[in-house]
């Protein structure tokens, strides 16, 4: 003879629950090791010692050749350090006169010709 649940109604009721149990523990599970992961990152930022790159702020001199080639020192040394150079060495005085080619290609300004006859640079 088979076995009859006390009470018919409550059989699939319970079968339901777990299996909705399961899946939302799943879920919640994978959203736990996501947390996880992202609180182990930035513990590992926290903990790392970060490096401050500062190039020291002398006075700049007046003169243009003065300037031409402190700005050119200035962006050599922060291109070493892989910081980008300086904004004034893409300004229109100095842009001209610096040789470009012993910069890296992401450092050198965009070429000038592109915008000729235009009423902005881009």
């Amino acid at each position: 003879m088979s076995h009859q649940p006390n009470a018919p109604t409550q059989a699939p009721y319970l079968d339901w629950s777990c299996a909705v149990k399961n899946l939302l523990g799943c879920q919640w599970q994978l959203l736990d090791a996501q947390y996880q992961f992202g609180m182990e990152i930035m513990e590992s930022m926290m903990t790392t010692s970060t490096k401050t790159f500062s190039v020291e702020q002398k006075e700049t001199p007046s003169k243009g050749e003065e300037k031409l080639a402190y700005l050119e020192k200035l962006a050599a040394e922060r291109l070493r350090k892989g910081l980008p150079p300086p904004r004034e060495i893409y300004e229109l005085p100095y842009r001209d006169r610096i040789n470009w080619g012993a910069f890296p290609g992401w450092a050198r300004p965009t070429d000038p010709e592109l915008f000729e006859e235009c009423s902005h640079e881009g």
